[in-house]
């Protein structure tokens, strides 16, 4: 069929007008810009939430190490020996 050889990109510039592809186009670039300028702060976990959650995963971070052959240890909570 005609359609599988153009792309999305293509039939749009066919059906939508220039200044709807101009404002899309400018929108994804603004949304692009200002992705990372968003600041999220996140409360602190408490120690005894932190010990908590590491027991809660340590099991699965345990079989994620051993299925991809990599340490991870920028995780510090599941590389201690504590």
């Amino acid at each position: 069929s005609a359609i599988g050889k153009y792309s999305f990109t293509k039939i749009g510039k066919y059906f939508l007008p220039k200044k709807t592809i101009n404002w899309i186009r400018l929108n994804i670039k603004n949304n692009l810009k200002n992705w990372k300028k968003e600041n999220v702060s996140c409360p602190k976990l408490s120690k005894e939430n932190r010990y908590e959650l590491k027991a809660l995963y340590f099991k699965d971070v345990s079989e994620l190490k051993k299925l991809t052959e990599y340490n991870y240890k920028e995780w510090t909570d599941f590389n201690s020996q504590e």
